[in-house]
């Protein structure tokens, strides 16, 4: 973990909507967004703790539902979202469209980086 946060390897954070009963959801891969961390900070001498923001996009798998799935599923709501539309007529990421950003804090119980030792102490000088 600490090689590959020295690499500056950014960490993969999923987000999604569930049903509380975990049935099928027709806005399922809408509402599936990605957002990476840098936790670089964490490297930092004797930090044990940090908070990260970062914001939420569209993961790779992003589309809304066509009308025959929203017929097949039906929204719990009952009535289908109204789907925001771009200049180009594609539909709009929920996650951008709002500009959504997800707040991390990792903890760990000791530093991943110690602090150094203290220098030497000054000799003291001999005539």
């Amino acid at each position: 973990l600490k090689e590959s946060i020295s690499r500056k390897t950014l960490f993969a954070i999923e987000i999604g909507r569930i049903l509380k009963d975990e049935g099928d959801y027709v806005y399922k891969q809408k509402y599936h967004g990605l957002a990476k961390v840098d936790l670089g900070e964490i490297l930092n001498e004797d930090a044990t703790e940090v908070t990260f923001r970062c914001p939420v996009g569209p993961h790779s798998d992003f589309r809304t539902p066509t009308e025959e799935e929203l017929e097949e599923t039906p929204p719990p709501e009952g009535e289908p979202e109204e789907e925001q539309k771009l200049h180009n007529g594609e539909s709009a990421n929920p996650y951008l469209l709002f500009e959504t950003y997800i707040v991390v804090t990792l903890a760990t119980e000791k530093p991943m980086v110690d602090k150094p030792p203290p220098p030497p102490a000054v000799l003291a000088k001999v005539s």
